[in-house]
C-alpha cells in the first residue's frame, strides 16, 4: 500500500507532466510570427495600405549597411542597396512592397555596404533615375568600376550627380540636397545628405556615412531651420565619427534610426542622443523599422516589437 508521501509526490509528477504536455500544444499552434518575435504580427503593412494617402519609410535590417525604401501610394524611392554580404535579399522585401519601379534611386557614396545589392535591383525592378554623388572619375575601386559597367553598357540610364544646393521632385517627396559641399579624401565625407520632404514639410535628414568634417560643412552653410528634421538617419552606422553635438544643437530630431550591426553603435552618439531625449531605433535590436507618415503624424513599428509609436512631425 502506498504511503501518503509517496502519493502526493506520484500525483504531483503526474500534474507536471500534463501542464508540460499541454504547453507543448499550446506552442504549436502559437503562429510562427508571434512564435519568433514574442509579440504581435507587424500592424504597419505598406502593401495592404496602398490606397491611403500615407508615406512609408522603411530601414531595413541590412547589418552594418545602408537600405531604405520610400514610397506612397503613387511614387517610390529607394535610398542605398546594402552589401552583398548582407543576410536580407533588398531585393525580396522590395517585391513584398508591391513595387514595381523606382522613381529614384540615390547611391549616398561608393562603399560595397551601401551598393552591394544595386546590380540585383537594376535586374528585377526598373528605375527611373539614378542620383549619386560626383565619383565616377575620384574613386579608383575595382568592385566599384564593375557597378559602373552597368551605366556603360546601358546607355539609357544616366548616372546622374548632385551637389550642396540641388533640389529634385518626385510626387509630394522634394528632395533637397545640403551636402557634400567640399571635396574629401575620404569617402565618407563624399556623402549624399539631404533633408527628405513630404508636401513640403522636412522630414527625415538622410546622411549616408558622413563624418564629423562633413558635418560641420553643412552647419556651417545651413541654418538650423534647414535641419529641423523629426528624424535623423544616423551617420555611419552609429559611429563616433558622426553624429555631432554641432549638428544635434541645430536640430529639432524626435527619433533616431541606426543601420548597425550588433554592438557596433557608439555609447557616446546613443548617450548624446538620449541625452536630448531623442527616442533611438537600432536595426541590430529592432529589425526592419518602419515610419508611417500621415496627417503629420509619424507611426514607428519595429519588426521584433510589433508595438508602434506615434509622434507629431512637427
Amino acid at each position: 500500500m502506498l504511503s501518503k508521501k509517496r502519493f502526493k509526490k506520484i500525483v504531483t509528477f503526474v500534474f507536471f507532466i500534463i501542464s508540460l504536455s499541454f504547453l507543448v500544444i499550446l506552442i504549436r499552434f502559437i503562429p510562427s510570427t508571434q512564435r519568433q518575435t514574442g509579440k504581435s504580427p507587424s500592424v504597419i503593412n505598406p502593401k495592404s495600405d496602398a490606397g491611403s494617402d500615407a508615406v512609408y519609410i522603411i530601414f531595413l535590417n541590412v547589418g552594418r549597411a545602408d537600405s531604405i525604401i520610400i514610397k506612397d501610394k503613387n511614387t517610390a524611392l529607394l535610398v542605398d542597396g546594402a552589401s552583398s554580404k548582407s543576410r536580407i535579399k533588398i531585393s525580396d522585401y522590395i517585391k513584398k512592397c508591391n513595387i514595381k519601379i523606382f522613381d529614384c534611386i540615390f547611391l549616398t557614396h561608393p562603399h560595397e555596404d551601401h551598393y552591394g545589392q544595386l546590380l540585383d535591383v537594376f535586374k528585377n525592378f526598373s528605375f527611373k533615375r539614378f542620383i549619386s554623388v560626383d565619383c565616377l572619375t575620384s574613386y579608383a575601386d575595382v568592385a566599384f568600376n564593375n557597378f559602373l559597367n552597368y551605366f556603360e553598357n546601358n546607355k539609357e540610364k544616366i548616372f546622374e550627380t548632385a551637389k550642396s544646393g540641388d533640389n529634385f521632385s518626385f510626387g509630394r517627396f522634394y528632395i533637397k540636397v545640403l551636402g557634400p559641399i567640399n571635396k574629401s579624401k575620404i569617402i565618407n565625407n563624399n556623402s549624399l545628405i539631404f533633408v527628405l520632404c513630404v508636401d513640403n514639410k522636412p522630414l527625415v535628414l538622410f546622411t549616408g556615412d558622413a563624418q564629423k568634417e562633413e558635418e560641420f560643412d553643412i552647419c556651417s552653410k545651413y541654418c538650423g531651420q534647414d535641419l529641423k528634421c523629426a528624424v535623423l538617419k544616423v551617420g555611419h552606422h552609429g559611429s563616433n565619427t558622426s553624429t555631432t553635438n554641432k549638428l544635434l544643437n541645430m536640430s529639432e530630431f524626435k527619433i533616431a534610426i541606426i543601420l548597425s550591426k550588433i554592438n557596433f553603435a557608439s555609447k557616446s552618439v546613443e548617450k548624446r542622443l538620449e541625452d536630448r531625449k531623442i527616442k533611438i531605433y537600432n536595426t541590430s535590436k529592432d529589425g526592419n523599422i518602419t515610419l508611417k507618415y500621415e496627417n503629420n503624424e509619424i507611426m514607428v513599428e519595429t519588426e521584433r516589437s510589433g508595438k508602434s509609436i506615434t509622434c507629431k512631425a512637427a
